[in-house]
């Protein structure tokens, strides 16, 4: 099998077919939403027995754990243009799926052999240039049946994404849902009515679900803040995504990623230099001593992965099979 027959078996495995009618899953079912508080009670013991689960699932960084991604929320991930936000995902989906979560992409920006490739070389920890088959095959082996993506390049309605979305949770088990990105969801810059209704769609179809849904939401440039003065080194705040002002007061939480140019890179008293931060702009039910941290990563271009500190090792296959975060 030459590479290209490889590429294309790739997508095959792992994208949905063109017979089925997004469009059916649009629309919820209409049920009542009125139950007798019974139906909660086994949740309800579950959250005292395991009060790590009710907490939601970690970052893949020991350093991150004042943040959890829950089901039943919606997160937007936002930042200036180039600022790492789909490498970023990359990496938080092999965490998800190191602790058992079911993940969909829908990349709207990127073809899907290019999106895992680049997962492929995060969870080697090899060059993204020199990983071989055998490295691939360790992929597939980690991410099992968790891994779903929706072939599709361009812009694309909408509702159609939120019926895929629906699709997905009710035919395909998924848990873990990621957009990217809001640009390319067929919605007019300034229609501002429509950015709302859509995103405010996603949250009810998360809460309905018991879903996690994630939206990457572009910032405003730099030349549009009226209190930046200091260009893309310094980090937008939920108040800057690039749509309708509403959006950050929808969502559960918003996650700003931030890197930094080379000159402005500094060496902290630990010796520790970070190029890549989260802020985390609002966090609807924070779980740790600090509601709205920030993290900073070290970001190494060759495989593509986020080091905690500088000193930090790579990630392996074992650390990801093992959920072993550094």
């Amino acid at each position: 099998m030459n590479q290209l027959e490889r590429s294309q078996s790739i997508v095959d495995a792992l994208s949905f077919g063109d017979e089925v009618r997004f469009e059916d899953y649009f629309s919820p079912e209409e049920e009542s939403k009125i139950k007798d508080s019974k139906v909660f009670r086994q949740d309800v013991v579950d959250s005292i027995l395991n009060p790590h689960s009710a907490k939601g699932l970690l970052l893949p960084w020991k350093k991150t754990i004042d943040f959890r991604i829950r089901k039943g929320e919606t997160t937007v991930h936002t930042g200036y243009n180039g600022h790492r936000k789909s490498m970023m995902l990359g990496v938080i989906q092999l965490g998800l799926m190191t602790q058992g979560g079911k993940c969909l992409t829908i990349s709207l920006e990127m073809p899907p052999v290019k999106t895992i490739r680049r997962q492929i070389a995060q969870h080697s920890g090899i060059g993204i240039n020199d990983y071989g088959v055998k490295d691939t095959d360790s992929f597939y082996n980690f991410v099992s049946d968790n891994h779903l993506i929706y072939d599709q390049i361009g812009t694309m309605k909408w509702k159609k994404v939120v019926g895929i979305c629906r699709y997905a949770i009710n035919n395909l088990g998924a848990e873990y849902l990621f957009i990217d990105s809001l640009l390319k969801c067929g919605i007019m810059k300034g229609d501002y009515d429509t950015q709302c209704l859509f995103v405010d769609e996603l949250t009810t179809l998360a809460k309905d679900t018991n879903t996690s849904i994630h939206l990457v939401a572009h910032s405003k440039k730099p030349s549009e803040i009226k209190s930046n003065n200091s260009g893309e080194n310094k980090p937008p705040d939920k108040y800057a995504i690039s749509g309708a002002a509403e959006i950050s007061d929808m969502v559960d939480n918003v996650l700003i990623h931030h890197k930094l140019s080379p000159d402005a890179v500094t060496i902290n008293d630990q010796g520790n230099s970070y190029d890549q931060f989260i802020y985390v702009g609002k966090q609807r039910d924070p779980q740790g001593e600090d509601a709205e941290p920030i993290f900073g990563f070290e970001f190494n271009p060759m495989n593509l992965q986020f080091k905690s500190y500088s000193n930090t090792p790579k990630m392996s296959p074992d650390d990801w099979a093992d959920g072993n975060f550094l």
